[in-house]
């Protein structure tokens, strides 16, 4: 699970510098929305990692590349699985969430900066809170 999200904050990361250059209107509003589904996971005790997933997903499809968006379909599952071993920890969603927010502001503003440092910092976290309970 470490290795998957080692290579995910790698390229993820790294994505976001096309994703700042070809997101479209569109792409921001599939974005937005899926911070409400994720909030609203959050405020209605249920699983919100739908919208936490799609917000990542749709960031791939930002990319307006297809191999970005085909490699990202190639570790969903991946994804899902560290998603499915995180599910009780509400406290990671919300945190997720707030990163996430962060994430959405740097492409909003075009600040490809911004958006790499919230990325990065929300996947290194990630691999933190899977250290701690595999260890």
């Amino acid at each position: 699970m470490i290795e998957a999200l080692e290579f995910r904050k790698i390229m993820e990361t790294s994505m976001l510098e096309l994703v700042v250059d070809k997101i479209t209107e569109d792409d921001l509003i599939k974005l937005k929305e899926c911070l409400e589904k994720h909030r609203k996971g959050l405020t209605k005790n249920v699983f919100p990692a739908e919208g936490d997933m799609l917000f990542h997903k749709i960031l791939a499809q930002a990319t307006h590349n297809k191999v970005f968006i085909e490699l990202y379909d190639d570790i969903y599952l991946l994804i899902m699985e560290f998603v499915l071993e995180i599910k009780n920890y509400k406290s990671a969603y919300k945190k997720s969430l707030i990163d996430h927010k962060k994430i959405y502001k740097g492409l909003l503003e075009r600040d490809v900066i911004t958006a790499k440092e919230a990325m990065k910092n929300h996947i290194e976290w990630l691999i933190e809170i899977i250290s701690k309970s595999e260890g």
